[in-house]
């Protein structure tokens, strides 16, 4: 699988091939005004909460490839609403 990274700047052309210091292109940070926004979107977390879906599949790419050291994991603090909703699995059986 190919890597959307960027080298970092300083780097010539031909060590860019090579380079172990790489930084995420800007595309692949969520800014958390957008989080925000989702969040206040959110109704019951259910299967029909699209912005609970947008914000959780957030949450699991920030997990996976990390996250802003600036930003906290909750969406807008402010709020007062929880994050994240939890629900049910609706396709989980009783045994686990």
């Amino acid at each position: 699988m190919r890597s959307r990274v960027k080298p970092t700047s300083g780097q010539s052309p031909k060590s860019r091939s090579m380079a172990r210091n790489r930084e995420p292109y800007p595309f692949l940070v969520v800014p958390g005004s957008l989080r925000q926004k989702l969040l206040a979107l959110t109704t019951d977390g259910g299967p029909a909460d699209i912005a609970a879906r947008w914000l959780r599949q957030i949450d699991w790419i920030r997990d996976e490839h990390g996250m802003p050291e600036t930003e906290p994991r909750h969406p807008d603090l402010a709020s007062g609403k929880p994050w994240p909703i939890m629900q049910p699995d609706p396709d989980a059986d009783a045994e686990g």
